[in-house]
């Protein structure tokens, strides 16, 4: 579908360029992401890999719904 589509021109985009990702479908965000900034409220709540940032407590929290 449409999500498929742009993570697979994101993915050949990023391959000669830097690419500013703002979404909020995290598995997307996960697939494509080097390194991520989780803002809640207006603040950052975690900077890190998709691994780091995944066993964040609080962005499991408030975005895993863990």
């Amino acid at each position: 579908g449409e999500i498929e589509k742009i993570t697979d021109l994101v993915k050949k985009l990023s391959k000669n360029t830097t690419i500013l990702l703002i979404e909020h479908n995290i598995s997307v965000v996960m697939e494509l992401a080097y390194k991520i900034t989780v803002m809640a409220d207006g603040s950052i709540l975690a900077e890190g890999s998709p691994s780091e940032v995944e066993k964040d407590v609080r962005v499991q929290s408030i975005y895993l719904g863990v």
